[in-house]
């Protein structure tokens, strides 16, 4: 779920990067996918959702150079699902 959203609009996940595979993806109510994770907010392509471990040590929701509380249209307490995917298959937490 989302814990929280910060001054710039990032979504905190209530997510660690520990419960997460490298080929992870986040599905979203509407089942919007965000599969991009990026190690910092400038790798982010602009206006598009990415992944990445913010300085709380949560997993974030970001846009760079925006919102995502806004693009993807969120605030805290909504629901996420975290699609696990293994090169053998796909495990839905």
């Amino acid at each position: 779920m989302i814990l929280s959203v910060d001054q710039f609009g990032n979504l905190i996940t209530n997510l660690k990067p520990t419960d997460i595979l490298p080929a992870s993806k986040i599905v979203l109510s509407g089942q919007r996918e965000i599969p991009n994770f990026c190690n910092t907010y400038n790798e982010g392509a602009p206006g598009e959702a990415f992944m990445l471990t913010g300085s709380t040590g949560y997993i974030e929701l970001a846009v760079k150079n925006g919102s995502a509380a806004s693009l993807l249209s969120l605030k805290a307490g909504a629901p996420i699902a975290l699609i696990l995917q293994e090169n053998r298959g796909r495990t839905s937490v």
